[in-house]
């Protein structure tokens, strides 16, 4: 399965740290759905991939991040609902 084809997937800093996100469609956000051991981000908070990596704001209007993933950081461990049924 190609990864443009995701709609919920981690982004992991660490092995029990990271974030869960969902894809909005139509868009290039996906929204924070589960946070693990990182205090600065919420469940709700916005994140996209800019050239520089992952950002995370507190909301699509945000002008500053609340978190920057280092570019190293990619989608990990691809969940679909397709995938659930399967």
């Amino acid at each position: 399965m190609s990864k443009t084809n995701w709609s919920i997937a981690w982004l992991r800093l660490g092995v029990n740290m990271g974030i869960r996100i969902q894809s909005i469609p139509n868009s290039e956000w996906w929204q924070v759905i589960e946070v693990e051991r990182m205090s600065s981000i919420k469940d709700g908070f916005m994140a996209k991939r800019t050239r520089m990596g992952w950002v995370v704001y507190r909301s699509v209007d945000s002008f500053t991040p609340v978190f920057r993933f280092p570019s190293s950081v990619a989608l990990d461990e691809p969940l679909t609902f397709a995938d659930e049924e399967e």
